[in-house]
């Protein structure tokens, strides 16, 4: 009886993870607006943080940051991103810079302006309005009027490969760290060999992506619980891998 080489068998699992046989490592850069808010009360501060991600999908610093406001009255701004809200409404704000292959990049947060309430206190000194302020009931707002958004990504894992790989998956945060969790039609091919789960910003490689482990569920629900020192926008992508070829077998883009 004759037996498969070993050459046989290492070019048999390598075609059999790729999907595609041209590889781009380019992605368009991208600025993420890191902590974005729902409203505003009038007269209230707020630092929105930015993320620059370049043509390879790293995080760089970048202090060239032009900001923008719709309606211009709306609010004032400054380069560092601190806003103080002016006139109640919906407002738009954008941020822009440009790429290290000088083309422009823009992203933009909505949010309300809402009215300041009336004082009807009547403090005498500024101790006493300090200690009012110190026993408020949280109701989910700063003294700003700041109500934080807490975004959600769901969608589906898609296969990039002739195996099976598929499954729905919701991705958030739970007040305490990330959470990637796959529902019960997930559903992964055993065979694929050293299967990896990563998270990562270009979907072409796995360089500077942050490693989750590998696969040890391949049907089913199940989840991943992520170190608190990532923050959720911090990768763009989900992505699998054939570890031992450096293949991708499957992806999904969690926001744009």
């Amino acid at each position: 009886m004759k037996k498969n080489s070993p050459i046989f068998l290492f070019l048999f699992l390598f075609y059999g993870c790729v999907g595609e046989d041209f590889i781009n490592d380019y992605v368009d850069p991208s600025l993420r607006i890191t902590n974005p808010i729902l409203e505003i009360r009038e007269g209230g501060s707020y630092q929105f943080m930015v993320q620059f991600y370049d043509e390879s999908g790293t995080k760089v610093t970048q202090s060239n940051l032009s900001w923008s406001v719709n309606p211009p009255n709306a609010l004032t701004v400054r380069q560092d991103g601190t806003i103080t809200a002016v006139t109640a409404g919906q407002t738009t704000l954008s941020v822009r810079t440009t790429g290290l292959q000088g083309n422009p990049v823009q992203t933009t947060t909505t949010f309300n302006i809402t009215v300041a309430p009336v004082d009807v206190s009547t403090p005498t000194t500024a101790t006493t309005s300090a200690t009012t302020t110190s026993t408020t009931t949280n109701t989910g707002t700063d003294t700003n009027g700041v109500v934080v958004a807490t975004p959600f990504y769901e969608g589906q894992i898609r296969s990039t490969s002739s195996y099976l790989l598929e499954g729905n998956y919701r991705y958030e945060h739970n007040g305490e760290y990330i959470l990637v969790t796959l529902d019960s039609g997930y559903q992964a091919d055993t065979a694929l060999p050293g299967l990896y789960v990563y998270l990562g910003n270009n979907p072409s490689t796995t360089a500077g992506a942050y490693e989750i482990g590998p696969v040890t569920i391949f049907q089913g629900a199940h989840e991943y619980s992520l170190p608190s020192t990532i923050e959720l926008m911090d990768y763009q992508y989900i992505l699998y891998w054939c570890k031992p070829f450096n293949v991708k077998v499957g992806e999904t883009k969690l926001f744009d």
